[in-house]
């Protein structure tokens, strides 16, 4: 059978062509012991004593298979590293993290290593910093090992990935907004554009259950709204009730981190419904009302629950504004091509985070 993949890297979409299943099985494992080769002898030169997949026991008595292991001694203390290399076509989960964390843990090794040919989401990233273990993709990889040493891995250029929604807007018309943006009104107060590319903006989409009084009978009656929020500021960006069609996309390192967490968007908006129950005067009713309609919620309404959350990321064609020491960001809808003032100021507020979210680690 022959099949295919559409992958996505910085807004370009491709397809690659896929051989039968047993093909591709072969010659993952093929890259794997050849991934596992080239670091062993990675780890050779800088002092390790390296073995290959090994079996040891830890300390709770489980046995763990282990593809690389360096030991490296001073005659005063021991140092063991453990690497895992993952050749696969898709990126590493979050769970692949915790096992090794675990097994390093079982081991009392002191770090630990994955190599990842087709890089990791987001959440793989976010455990591992907190777990002590590098991630090593193709970048990574190419660093330590030389691109002419690991050619011959083919693997993808694939950093970071997750679900999120494709690019759509083409960049040149995006670019022609921003460079009307930074013109001014009548030419005044024109700015100088010092940046332009795209970016990934981290969102999270809410499930909410609405629990409405309707009808003659007044029978309770629940529908559900998927809400998207901005995680930088919380900002309210949409809502559906249908879950959002999302698909695997390549971040690279155009996204940007989140600063928010879907538990405090959640507080925030069942603080600001409590705040709408508890004001009893119409003037204060209706500000409130006014305020959860800005972040989603129509009332009357008789009760919300949060029943789950999924983070995702949307494309922002985005650029650097600066005039007279002051900075601002443009954001254009990587999906309609339009301006979002919206989101420019949000993401303005959040300048430092933007950049040094962009920045080259």
């Amino acid at each position: 059978m022959v099949g295919g993949s559409v992958t996505q890297h910085r807004g370009l979409i491709s397809y690659h062509r896929r051989s039968d299943a047993g093909c591709e099985v072969s010659t993952t494992h093929r890259r794997g012991r050849e991934l596992e080769q080239l670091l062993g002898g990675f780890l050779t030169r800088h002092g390790y004593q390296v073995r290959y997949n090994v079996v040891i026991e830890g300390r709770s008595g489980a046995r763990h298979e282990l593809d690389v292991v360096g030991d490296k001694s001073d005659g005063l203390t021991s140092f063991r590293l453990v690497v895992e290399c993952k050749a696969w076509n898709a990126a590493i989960d979050k769970d692949v993290v915790y096992k090794l964390a675990g097994v390093l843990a079982d081991l009392g090794a002191a770090k630990g290593i994955i190599a990842a040919l087709s890089g990791w989401t987001v959440q793989a990233a976010q455990v591992a910093a907190q777990a002590n273990i590098e991630l090593w993709g193709p970048d990574e990889l190419t660093a330590r090992l030389g691109q002419a040493t690991v050619s011959d891995l083919r693997f993808t250029s694939s950093q970071v990935q997750a679900l999120g929604v494709l690019f759509v807007a083409a960049g040149e018309p995006a670019r022609r907004l921003v460079e009307r943006s930074a013109r001014g009104t009548l030419g005044v107060g024109r700015e100088e554009i010092v940046w332009f590319g795209l970016i990934w903006l981290p969102v999270w989409i809410l499930q909410l259950g609405i629990t409405r009084v309707e009808g003659f009978r007044r029978v309770s009656r629940v529908t559900r709204s998927w809400n998207r929020y901005e995680a930088l500021t919380g900002r309210h960006l949409g809502s559906s009730h249908e879950p959002p069609q999302l698909v695997p996309i390549d971040l690279g390192t155009s996204h940007l981190r989140p600063i928010l967490s879907d538990a405090k968007i959640r507080e925030t908006l069942i603080a600001s419904v409590e705040r709408w129950r508890s004001v009893s005067s119409e003037e204060a009713k209706k500000r409130h009302a006014a305020n959860l309609a800005k972040a989603g919620l129509q009332v009357p309404f008789r009760h919300v629950a949060a029943e789950g959350s999924q983070p995702a990321y949307e494309p922002l064609w985005s650029a650097f504004l600066t005039k007279g020491g002051k900075e601002r960001i443009v954001a254009i809808d990587g999906v309609t091509g339009r301006e979002r003032p919206d989101l420019g100021h949000a993401l303005t507020t959040r300048v430092q985070w933007v950049r040094e979210s962009l920045a080259p680690a």
